[in-house]
């Protein structure tokens, strides 16, 4: 990966986290942990994808 790759992916991991719950307590409970990791997951996708990564082919998406 380039520099301006990384630069690009950090921005998008940026704006990813500005979608997110603000319910980051490490204590709190794990289902509502869980959640906000998918949707941070969620939104780094999308924005990967209208960035114009191809990112289905170069991750397997599990439950």
């Amino acid at each position: 990966m380039t520099e301006d790759e990384m630069a690009l992916l950090g921005e998008l991991v940026d704006k990813a986290s500005w979608n997110t719950p603000r319910q980051r307590n490490p204590d709190g409970d794990p289902k509502i942990r869980h959640q906000n990791r998918v949707q941070v997951g969620r939104s780094l996708l999308l924005l990967a994808n209208s960035a114009g990564f191809d990112v289905t082919s170069r991750c397997s998406l599990t439950n």
